[in-house]
């Protein structure tokens, strides 16, 4: 039986096909061709190509070079750029051949090349084995380990927007990287150690086009702290939800429609702002567990599609500390201002258009304590009868606009 034949490699090639003897020739070349070239004019703005001269006319200026409109770049051009001991800006690159990207890599300083979308397994290889601090900001799919490692070890934030989902062996890399993780068109997140990474950032966590969080990456946000968005979520199970249990930060969860009792439960563990805006109801009746987390929750509560509040839930808002906000009740009843007043904090209704006398009369009842009370838009004042308008606005504990400690 014939054993298949290994394939050979010598000194000038790689796994990958790179040779790098190959490279010590272009900038050979690149050398001695810099050394008998004159200057001549480049439009930096508006280049779409560079031949030799242009590019040796761009290093000899001993500055960083950016050319955002340029789309044609040569092997043996790329080569002369890359002795510039600046950094390079290509952003309208779009392709990059192995040969290229391996000229470029030479540079020492910076390569920002982030209308590259896709780079075959090759040209990811000679960029990771660069010196220069990469930009790739136009890559759609990240599948290169060695690529990826030079992201995560190069000490700058990790910038890949169009990324949408990250392959394992790829997360486990990214999980550990020097510099904050942002990949804002991550749609599948399936990996704690990758979730974990993009919580511990300095800024806020924002994955808008997120759709599919899986119970097992829900994991990596226990213990994390700081602003979380995903505002794209629609779903989030009892397994999932326990990654956010007593988080301390901002959550917005601003697409769930529907959740159980034991979610919202633990999702009113948080210590920070709950931005619910989508969620239609807190429970009729909520449970046990809702209406004590309801009440203990330390930090804003903000339901934007909430219309209404059974009784229950009404007598867990009285007792908060914590203010609430309900931009989804537009009518205030006299039965709900009667759930509601001696409230301990500040109830928000920005949507109120109108409040009829028997409500007004029940508001005027409200015992205050500090500022505590209602926060009714400020025009709704004007919309009242004089007299009413005049007791309401004279309340200690009524608002119309902003909270002004009377």
């Amino acid at each position: 039986m014939t054993t298949p034949m290994e394939p050979v490699m010598g000194p000038r090639t790689t796994a990958f096909g790179v040779r790098p003897a190959g490279r010590v020739l272009i900038l050979l070349f690149a050398t001695i061709a810099l050394a008998k070239s004159a200057a001549v004019a480049v439009d930096t703005e508006t280049a779409t190509s560079l031949n030799e001269l242009e590019a040796q006319t761009l290093v000899r200026a001993n500055r960083a070079i950016s050319l955002r409109a340029l789309r044609d770049l040569k092997p043996n051009v790329a080569a002369i750029l890359a002795m510039n001991r600046g950094g390079i800006t290509l952003d309208s690159i779009r392709q990059l051949p192995p040969e290229t990207a391996q000229a470029l890599a030479a540079n020492p300083a910076s390569l920002k090349l982030d209308g590259v979308a896709t780079l075959d397994p090759a040209a990811a290889f000679a960029l990771a084995q660069s010196r220069a601090q990469i930009s790739l900001e136009g890559l759609t799919v990240l599948d290169s380990v060695p690529l990826a490692m030079k992201f995560a070890t190069q000490g700058t934030p990790v910038t890949l927007p169009l990324v949408k989902q990250v392959p394992e062996e790829v997360a486990n890399v990214l999980a550990k990287s020097r510099g904050d993780l942002h990949l804002e068109g991550l749609q599948t997140l399936d990996h704690p150690g990758l979730a974990n990474r993009l919580a511990n950032r300095k800024d806020a966590l924002v994955l808008p086009a997120l759709t599919t969080l899986t119970p097992e990456a829900a994991k990596g946000f226990v213990g994390t702290s700081g602003s979380i968005s995903l505002p794209a979520l629609t779903t989030l199970d009892d397994e999932c939800v326990k990654g956010f249990a007593r988080h301390r930060g901002t959550l917005d969860f601003d697409a769930l429609e529907q959740i159980s009792q034991e979610a919202l439960a633990v999702l009113l563990t948080n210590r920070g702002t709950l931005e619910l805006a989508a969620l239609k109801t807190l429970g009729d009746p909520p449970s046990p567990e809702v209406l004590k987390a309801l009440e203990k929750q330390d930090g804003m509560l903000s339901l934007t599609s909430v219309t209404s509040l059974h009784p229950d839930a009404a007598e867990a808002i009285r007792k908060r500390k914590a203010p609430v906000e309900f931009f989804g009740i537009s009518t205030l009843s006299p039965d709900l201002a009667g759930a509601l007043i001696n409230c301990q904090t500040i109830i928000s209704l920005p949507s109120v258009a109108e409040l009829d006398s028997p409500t007004a009369q029940v508001l005027l009842t409200h015992r205050a304590k500090g500022s505590s009370g209602f926060l009714f838009p400020a025009d709704l004042a004007g919309r009242l009868p004089a007299e009413s308008a005049k007791a309401l606005q004279r309340h200690r504990g009524i608002h119309f606009g902003s909270v002004n400690g009377k």
